[in-house]
């Protein structure tokens, strides 16, 4: 059986700004040309709600909070706001509690909207690496 962790983050150079009338974005054109309303697999990992999450940051300042500048499947996601202050930036994101996999899986699914792509670089914009991270539990199948 296949299942997905699905994250789906927003990363954004510029400080958020949120007043009283929120920002409801558009889900990306992808997903409405493929006729893709509900996730095919369900997610492990939502951001409706972010009480507990963590950021961790070295030589870096980073954010992250709950918004709908751009939608996906739910209500919410999660935007994740940061720059570096010194060479070398790290970046943590944990969620408040280990996320338990119960089943084998094939992938690791996430969204990200950013302002740098690969095919098209920025060079005022360094290009950013993401890495999903885990570790097995002792005496765990």
């Amino acid at each position: 059986m296949r299942i997905a962790l699905c994250l789906i983050m927003l990363l954004s150079l510029a400080a958020a700004d949120f007043g009283a009338d929120e920002v409801v974005g558009k889900r990306p054109y992808e997903m409405d040309w493929a006729n893709r309303f509900q996730d095919d697999h369900p997610p492990l990992v939502d951001f409706e709600n972010l009480d507990g999450w963590t950021v961790k940051t070295g030589n870096a300042a980073a954010s992250l909070v709950r918004t709908r500048e751009q939608q996906l499947w739910d209500k919410y996601v999660a935007k994740f706001t940061y720059r570096a202050t010194d060479a070398g930036p790290t970046y943590l994101i944990a969620p408040p509690q280990p996320v338990k996999i119960t089943q084998p899986f094939d992938a690791v699914s996430l969204w990200v909207y950013g302002n740098n792509w690969s095919y098209a670089p920025d060079p005022s914009t360094p290009m950013v690496s993401i890495t999903a991270a885990g570790s097995r539990v002792p005496n765990s199948p």
